[in-house]
């Protein structure tokens, strides 16, 4: 139920307008602590639709973030996948996926050109994906340098070229 309650005030133009940005901080930090606990996508409230609301809105928490990348990292050496669209189903972070045509606007004419979370999101994961590179399925590994290249956010990580 928070995390429907911080997509709506997140993602509401006039919620968002009204709400500082020190309150919008606030609330990514308060469901930090509940993300291991989400369902990492789905109609309602998920982490993949909460990580899309922030990036739309571009606001971002260090503290949520890093509850992120612990999830992405948890779900990438824990997931067997036996083909490469498998591992959509765990990367969260990438929002090229049908579910996102009921919580975001990727269809309307006001659509973000970004598929993928913000930077900061890619910027806190690149280095523990590098510390746990020999844990994660080739598969898995390969759409993750997928999501990377695809975002723009891969030319610049000579540490995951090298991994």
């Amino acid at each position: 139920e928070l995390v429907e309650v911080a997509c709506v005030l997140v993602s509401s133009h006039e919620l968002r307008e009204a709400a500082s940005p020190e309150m919008q901080t606030l609330i990514l930090e308060r469901v930090a602590p509940h993300i291991a606990e989400l369902p990492l996508d789905g109609p309602g409230g998920s982490l993949c639709r909460l990580l899309w609301v922030i990036t739309v809105a571009g606001i971002s928490s260090t503290k949520f973030l890093a509850a992120a990348c612990d999830r992405a990292i948890r779900e990438l050496t824990t997931f067997q996948p036996s083909v490469l669209s498998d591992a959509r189903e765990i990367c969260f972070w990438s929002f090229h996926r049908a579910t996102a045509d009921g919580w975001s606007s990727r269809r309307s004419r006001r659509a973000t050109e970004r598929g993928f979370a913000l930077q900061d999101f890619f910027d806190e994961l690149a280095p523990t994906l590098v510390e746990h590179i020999e844990e994660i399925p080739p598969i898995s590994c390969a759409y993750v340098a997928w999501t990377f290249s695809k975002a723009g956010t891969l030319g610049p990580r000579a540490e995951l070229r090298k991994a």
